[in-house]
């Protein structure tokens, strides 16, 4: 808006990923625009598989998203600070 030009909007995907054994356990998916962190409340909790440990990217950091992993999935989570 600031640079009086139309913005493009794209759909928005967010995984949850299995590292060890390389598969996708959820996704969600919009077509606006939206923050990392209101993805991140069902895509955690629709996994079909939980883990031990969550590592997640600086988007997903608040303590409302800690919590959930703390609290409702018994487990770790590794989020860097946002600045």
């Amino acid at each position: 808006m600031r640079t009086e030009k139309t913005r493009r909007d794209f759909i928005k995907i967010s995984l949850a990923v299995d590292t060890h054994k390389q598969t996708i356990l959820g996704a969600k998916i919009t077509k606006s625009r939206q923050h990392d962190t209101k993805h991140a409340k069902p895509l955690l909790k629709n996994t079909f598989k939980k883990a031990e440990c969550y590592v997640l990217d600086r988007g997903y950091d608040s303590e409302q998203i800690h919590q959930q992993i703390r609290t409702d999935l018994h487990a770790l989570s590794f989020i860097p600070i946002r600045d």
